[in-house]
């Protein structure tokens, strides 16, 4: 759940050194810590094969990320220490899950040292039997949350409607996952240039793609808020797209001090999405439920590393496709303080050397 350093300086408990991406003073730096090896205690030592730069890291080099820290928490390894009794071997490789409560550093390093209880242990490090493309396992933790966010939703007719908001990466996703299940999408964004470069990844069912401004009112039966923020613009044109008994599902981030949205004696919209709630409005005549939808399940990334292995339905060209660069580890401390925000549309990789 979080990026802690509290338990590295071991002194004279071991003189090992990694490198390891720190944010200090508004800029990432390259540090050496010093790890003392697996002991007794539950811990386990990941050599990261591919991690990748997700959004939240600017928002945490910026500053403005409420609650976690997760600095570098997309990344695919392989296990090279683990203590006795948690029931993972090392060689395996594994998929990372940051949301239970461990303490870790971060995934962009020659390793990565985490320590937590068992259970917390093999819930974070999922090992997987997958071949392929490794590159493309850095989007495991993207699709397992958007295939998580995706069941919650309740069961509707075939060709029913969806508005996706937002053509991030988690919005291509959902917008991948709803074409698949059926759904006649719209992809919208404020950017015109973001949505031309979502519409040349080429989804294998008919999508459209509209700006903000454009969208019909009253015409969706789901509404997929998958921006960066769910905030009171993102709410608002929710509210305005949804028809009639149709459902909103709020997935982009929330923050408790946040202004109120839902009328009063209902929850917080930041509790309702981190505690996947479900919330039913009526205002002017119209009944919509508001899911909330947090993290994933184990279950949640085995599905999605079958979905990645396989490729099928066009996943694989769209993955491919949604890579921007690749950054080695020794220039990504120039590569953040450079940039401060994406400059590209896609994902950064950032490999090992």
């Amino acid at each position: 759940m979080s990026v802690s350093f509290d338990f590295l300086p071991f002194g004279e408990l071991g003189q090992q050194t990694f490198r390891s991406a720190i944010i200090k003073n508004g800029n990432v730096s390259l540090e050496r810590l010093r790890h003392p090896g697996v002991a007794s205690e539950p811990s386990l030592l990941v050599t990261p094969l591919i991690a990748g730069v997700c959004r939240s890291d600017y928002k945490e080099l910026q500053g403005v990320r409420a609650i976690r820290s997760d600095f570098g928490h997309e990344f695919f390894g392989i296990l090279e220490e683990v203590s006795p009794g948690l029931n993972l071997k090392p060689g395996e490789l594994v998929g990372f899950n940051p949301h239970p409560a461990i303490s870790r550093s971060s995934g962009f390093g020659d390793l990565v040292f985490a320590t937590g209880n068992d259970e917390q242990l093999r819930q974070a490090f999922i090992p997987l039997s997958v071949s392929g493309n490794h590159e493309q396992f850095v989007f495991l933790d993207p699709l397992a949350c958007v295939l998580h966010a995706v069941q919650r939703l309740p069961k509707l007719r075939s060709q029913s409607r969806a508005l996706v908001l937002g053509a991030g990466i988690s919005g291509i996703l959902f917008a991948f996952l709803l074409n698949e299940r059926g759904f006649r999408v719209s992809l919208t964004n404020r950017s015109e240039a973001r949505l031309s470069f979502a519409e040349v990844l080429g989804f294998s069912s008919p999508t459209q793609f509209t700006l903000f401004d454009d969208i019909e009112h009253d015409a969706f039966d789901v509404v997929v808020i998958a921006t960066a923020f769910s905030g009171m613009e993102q709410l608002l044109l929710a509210k305005r797209t949804v028809s009639q008994d149709g459902c909103v599902l709020i997935f982009g981030g929330t923050d408790p001090t946040q202004p109120a949205f839902f009328p009063s004696g209902s929850n917080h919209v930041d509790a309702v999405r981190r505690q996947q709630q479900r919330v039913v409005t009526n205002s002017g005549g119209k009944s919509v439920a508001w899911i909330g939808t947090h993290g994933a399940e184990v279950d949640d990334y085995f599905l999605s590393a079958s979905l990645i292995e396989k490729g099928s339905g066009g996943l694989d060209n769209l993955l491919t496709h949604l890579i921007a660069d690749r950054v080695a580890l020794s220039a990504l401390p120039g590569f953040f303080n450079r940039t401060g925000a994406p400059e590209s549309f896609g994902k950064m990789l950032v490999l090992p050397d």
